[in-house]
């Protein structure tokens, strides 16, 4: 595999993370508008800007207009594009270099290829973005509980 196909590969997962960020967007801010929204239960909800999802989206876009939605966004979207980038980059380089291994060593690679060489591959290229693997980063995930 040659290196300009290597950074096609690392452009290709950072327009694919974009993309996904890009549309999801709108659902995380909505997500986050309901959690930080003030609910007085002792007083039946009373002065809940938000009673819904349907709700705050009509809402948002009625206030912000279409763009509101993506407010505060581009972090995330830049973050995205990179650590997709890294992780496709990273994922073709690793096949690459077991394809070459196994050339060294007069194995076909193409009949070791499966499931199992796949995930090794998907696993030590993405293994390290989120809190040292396994999900986590957020609040209660990682190393430290979310302490």
């Amino acid at each position: 595999m040659t290196e300009s196909v290597k950074w096609k590969d690392g452009v290709a997962g950072s327009l694919s993370g974009l993309g996904t960020r890009i549309t999801v967007s709108p659902l995380d801010v909505i997500k986050i508008r309901l959690q930080l929204q003030v609910v007085r239960h002792d007083q039946g909800g009373v002065g809940v800007k938000y009673r819904g999802a349907a709700h705050a989206l009509s809402r948002v876009i009625k206030e912000e207009g279409i763009l509101g939605l993506w407010k505060g966004s581009m972090t995330a979207e830049l973050l995205w594009a990179g650590y997709t980038g890294l992780h496709f980059g990273g994922y073709y380089s690793l096949q690459a270099a077991l394809d070459q291994l196994e050339r060294t060593n007069g194995q076909s690679s193409s009949s070791s290829r499966g499931v199992s060489r796949d995930s090794l591959c998907g696993g030590v290229a993405g293994g390290g973005g989120k809190g040292g693997g396994g999900g986590g980063g957020g609040k209660g995930g990682g190393r430290d509980g979310g302490r």
